[in-house]
């Protein structure tokens, strides 16, 4: 390659490695954030009085003893006691669609952190891509490994992630993905770990492993975070990074109903960023995708033992 090129391309690919740093600091702060209101819990949320509860936008004249009191906040999400046929959520979805939309600056930064994945996902894909061009498997092992590795961890907490709303769209997810587990290598394992077990789902063991993943990711790409000298350059990069994402509107889904259930009346597609993986199941099976991507990544992996010593004359 010209060498002219080759200087460009590993100034494209460390620049892009900041980015990626300045990302996933975006993802911590705004995680925590997030935590300090989310309840993991997939049990039905009920008020105060244990009754069990729904949540509306709009106000609305309720008998309470002798009474006629007006509940819920006009215009903002409000848990109130159920009715018959109100879909009753769970802890998990009423603390995203209550208590973080009503939290100060809660929707938008469950917006930031949401966006924040899918481009993550992207552009650790473009990282690893850019890497492979510059054949960086023979020259800088450990930024490939690194790099294979922050595309395989994104990807997890991406998944991981998108089931902790517990919304209809989560609760299909955790099935699909659940169930296509049982038939994958260390499927099962993978499942009970995760909390995605389909006879038992544990929601606050998926949070557990959503944070701790989201470590590992942090310690992944820790190197180029520390290559950013000067706070302001690390400022001006996450600063880019909450306002590329903040304003990209968020797809609603309805609740998931813990006493109705789906009711059959639902149908959701893939996330795109699943969606490759799911492809490849529905073409080999559960079990032969599992060994391909399995294969694919130690492939990716093992790629630097390639490495060939340079021949002298």
């Amino acid at each position: 390659m010209n060498p002219h090129w080759t200087d460009r391309l590993s100034a494209a690919t460390a620049r892009l490695g900041l980015i990626l740093s300045a990302m996933v600091v975006v993802q911590v702060i705004t995680g925590i954030l997030l935590s300090m209101w989310y309840v993991p819990s997939r049990s039905a949320a009920t008020m105060p009085d244990g009754t069990l509860a729904s949540i509306t936008t709009v106000q609305r004249l309720e008998n309470v003893g002798s009474f006629v009191d007006t509940l819920g906040v006009d215009g903002r999400p409000t848990l109130v006691p159920a009715r018959r046929g109100d879909a009753v959520p769970s802890q998990a979805a009423a603390s995203v669609a209550v208590s973080i939309a009503n939290a100060p600056a809660g929707e938008f930064i469950r917006t930031i952190h949401h966006n924040n994945t899918a481009w993550l996902y992207t552009l650790s894909i473009l990282w690893l891509v850019l890497l492979t061009v510059s054949k960086a498997f023979r020259a800088d092992a450990a930024t490939w490994i690194r790099a294979v590795s922050a595309v395989v961890l994104v990807l997890i907490a991406a998944w991981s992630g998108r089931l902790l709303p517990d919304d209809v769209y989560a609760e299909i997810s955790r099935r699909i993905v659940g169930h296509e587990l049982q038939e994958a290598p260390f499927g099962s394992f993978i499942a009970t770990l995760f909390g995605v077990e389909p006879n038992h789902p544990l929601l606050s063991r998926t949070f557990v492993l959503h944070i701790l993943v989201g470590a590992a990711l942090t310690t992944t790409l820790w190197k180029p975070l520390s290559a950013m000298k000067g706070a302001a350059i690390t400022a001006i990069a996450v600063i880019a990074v909450v306002l590329g994402t903040a304003f990209i509107p968020l797809e609603s889904w309805p609740v998931r109903d813990v006493v109705g259930g789906l009711n059959g009346q639902v149908h959701a597609e893939p996330w795109w960023v699943i969606r490759p993986f799911h492809t490849l199941v529905e073409w080999f099976g559960a079990e032969l995708a599992g060994y391909l991507l399995l294969a694919l990544t130690l492939m990716l992996l093992f790629l630097p033992i390639r490495k060939r010593n340079p021949v002298t004359e």
